[in-house]
């Protein structure tokens, strides 16, 4: 199922870190480093899928090409200790193809790095049951004067950035997978906040890997190991005491849960003559009202459901805006610019 993990770590020279050879490494290219005269060369790297670089619209062409952005980053530092790039790090869900992982990505670069002045280098690591994307950032703005870099924007260090992006990256998954018709979802918050009994798991991290892949277990795999089996075994328990507690009233349950489904007409057989138009009017709201949220995301401020002499009619409020949309099944009203979809 689809975990949420979106972590952000700075990368330094006072680790004795580049931005040249974190790009290089991400990207799994080759790419030479002007300041340090150093190469790094990570082509044989064959679990990239996906990799390219975002630019805001005042961006020049040049800073598209990975090799002379992030030389471009390393000359515009001067300190021993600089950061020179920021990256987020997301698990991309399982439920979705990779196609929808792309759409996903470039749904939240676009409304969340992009459009704040950031350059952002992405690339997708489509490991086996395991995908996830690398989004390496700059820190600084562009100067449109001197075709290069300016200064540094402090507010995209803050931790309400942080939490901006946290609470986006789960709202942007969510989204994705109601239109594909996934039941799963996540959320960017704490256990302890969604009210759920479970522990925590630590973060294994990319020397717990290699080390695994050498053949040595870490402690901190074997704790997540515990953590995890601890955590199932709660959960059994609490499935357990839940079906002592109902036995008794299973076949009440059972028929409410049937009645509810059959009055959101789930259950409707659409060779039924008489229910024919019920079952379209469920199927359409199921199927197409996600897709035309999606498509008027930025306008959309709620959605109605009346009936109405030619039937059930969907109800699509929008902000203003002189926006008109030009779609099929749409009819626009002035001035209160309601779209009924009927």
């Amino acid at each position: 199922m689809a975990i949420y993990h979106l972590s952000v770590k700075v990368i330094t020279r006072a680790t004795g870190r580049s931005a040249t050879a974190a790009a290089a490494y991400r990207a799994g290219e080759k790419i030479r480093d002007n300041r340090t005269g150093q190469i790094f060369d990570y082509t044989r790297k064959k679990e990239v899928s996906y990799r390219r670089i975002f630019t805001p619209p005042n961006a020049p062409q040049w800073m598209k090409d990975r090799e002379q952005l992030w030389n471009a980053v390393e000359q515009s530092e001067t300190r021993k200790d600089a950061q020179v790039a920021r990256e987020i790090e997301v698990a991309l869900p399982i439920e979705l193809s990779p196609s929808q992982h792309i759409i996903l990505l470039e749904r939240f670069v676009h409304t969340q790095l992009t459009s704040k002045g950031m350059i952002a280098d992405v690339v997708i690591h489509n490991k086996k049951n395991n995908p996830h994307a690398h989004i390496l950032l700059t820190t600084r703005e562009i100067n449109v004067t001197n075709d290069g870099f300016g200064k540094k924007n402090r507010d995209w260090n803050s931790k309400g950035q942080l939490d901006e992006w946290r609470e986006q990256w789960a709202k942007h998954c969510n989204r994705r997978l109601s239109v594909a018709c996934s039941q799963s979802r996540i959320d960017h918050r704490s256990l302890k906040v969604q009210g759920l009994d479970q522990i925590p798991t630590v973060h294994v991290g990319a020397n717990c890997h290699a080390m695994s892949k050498r053949g040595i277990t870490s402690k901190r795999k074997e704790l997540n190991t515990l953590i995890k089996e601890k955590n199932m075994s709660n959960e059994r328990s609490k499935q357990v005491i839940a079906s002592l507690k109902l036995e008794n009233e299973v076949n009440q349950i059972q028929q409410e849960i049937v009645q509810a489904k059959k009055a959101k007409h789930l259950f409707l057989n659409p060779s039924d003559f008489k229910n024919n138009r019920k079952y379209r009017e469920a199927i359409f709201s199921r199927t197409y009202i996600p897709i035309l949220l999606e498509i008027l995301a930025g306008d959309c401020i709620g959605v109605g459901e009346l009936e109405t002499e030619i039937g059930t009619c969907f109800q699509i409020n929008l902000n203003g805006g002189g926006k008109i949309y030009d779609l099929s099944l749409i009819h626009i009203s002035e001035p209160t610019r309601r779209y009924a979809i009927s």
